[in-house]
C-alpha cells in the first residue's frame, strides 16, 4: 500500500509541475506584444476626398496587369490581449542597421499617428509609392517593421515587398 501511495503522490506532483510550467508559458504569451503586419499593394478605384477613397488591395502580388500600385499599404492587427500604441512604421535594409521611417502614414480611419490599437483591432496604413521611390534605397529593402510606444518591434517580409524590390531592381 505504501508503494502505491508513493506512485500516486509522485504522479500528482509531476502533473502539478507540468501544469505550473504550462501556466507560466501561457502567462508569458499573454504579456507579450503580438502584432500581425500584412504588406499590401493598393490600387485606387475611386476617390471621395483628398486622402480617402476606394482601393483594390492585394497581399499576394505586387503588380496588377503589369502595372505597379500607386500606394503601398500595411494592415496591422493587434493580436495582444491589451491595447498597444503604434509609434513607428518603416523598412529595414540588408547589410546595415539603417532604416527608412514612413513619417506621417495615412490611416484608413483618418486617425493621427501614433495610433492606439485595442485587442483584435486592425488598421490599414498606406503611403504613396512615389514618395518611397524618391526617399529610400528600396533595392536593399529587407523587411517592414512596426515599433510600439513600449519599444516592441514586429517585422515582416511578404510577397508584396519582394515584388517591390524586384520591380525597383528591374527599373534601375
Amino acid at each position: 500500500m505504501g508503494l502505491a501511495l508513493d506512485v500516486i503522490v509522485a504522479t500528482a506532483a509531476l502533473i502539478g509541475a507540468a501544469l505550473g510550467i504550462f501556466n507560466y508559458v501561457e502567462a508569458r504569451k499573454l504579456a507579450k506584444v503580438r502584432l500581425n503586419i500584412e504588406p499590401r499593394a493598393m490600387f485606387p478605384m475611386g476617390f471621395n476626398g483628398e486622402n480617402s477613397g476606394h482601393y483594390l488591395s492585394q497581399s499576394k502580388e505586387f503588380l496588377r496587369e503589369n502595372q505597379p500600385p500607386e500606394t503601398i499599404g500595411f494592415k496591422i492587427t493587434n493580436l495582444s490581449s491589451f491595447p498597444v500604441v503604434l509609434d513607428e512604421l518603416g523598412f529595414l535594409h540588408h547589410g546595415s542597421k539603417r532604416h527608412a521611417v514612413i513619417p506621417c502614414p495615412i490611416t484608413d480611419n483618418d486617425v493621427k499617428w501614433p495610433n492606439k490599437l485595442n485587442p483584435r483591432e486592425s488598421v490599414t496604413v498606406r503611403t504613396r509609392l512615389v514618395y518611397m521611390l524618391e526617399t529610400s534605397n528600396l533595392q536593399k529593402l529587407r523587411c517592414c517593421y512596426v515599433k510600439t510606444a513600449c519599444g516592441s518591434t514586429a517585422k515582416v517580409q511578404g510577397p508584396v515587398l519582394k515584388g517591390l524590390v524586384a520591380y525597383v531592381r528591374d527599373a534601375v
